[in-house]
């Protein structure tokens, strides 16, 4: 293993970690509602221009010992069939996962205006 493997895409995920924490102190720190929103929309977008570059182009630059891309010359998915299970199940699992958890928000609110009318 050479050393410093693993090191840039370590630290672009650590700077896109203090993009975030940055936004959060901003939505922290400002009173008037209607500001807050509109200084945090503003810093949103241009973090999200970083994010991208951050993300893929960085690690990218240099070779490490990252497989090759999973797709191909030829446009298709070359993936191990065992890899390709796991990740299957991983993605139904989180996305049964992310609609269960969007339905109990959904019932929260639900609750929560029906508090209210009362």
């Amino acid at each position: 293993m050479r050393r410093g493997d693993g090191k840039r895409i370590e630290t672009s995920i650590f700077f896109v970690l203090l993009l975030y924490g940055a936004y959060l102190a901003l939505r922290t720190a400002i009173e008037p509602a209607e500001r807050r929103a509109r200084l945090s929309a503003i810093y949103s977008a241009v973090a999200f221009v970083a994010v991208p570059f951050l993300m893929f182009v960085v690690p990218r630059i240099y070779f490490t010992l990252h497989p090759d891309p999973l797709l191909n010359t030829r446009g298709k998915v070359d993936m191990d069939p065992r890899i390709r299970a796991v990740f299957l199940a991983m993605l139904v699992g989180f996305t049964t996962l992310f609609f269960w958890m969007l339905s109990l928000r959904v019932r929260v609110a639900r609750l929560l205006q029906r508090r209210e009318e009362t």
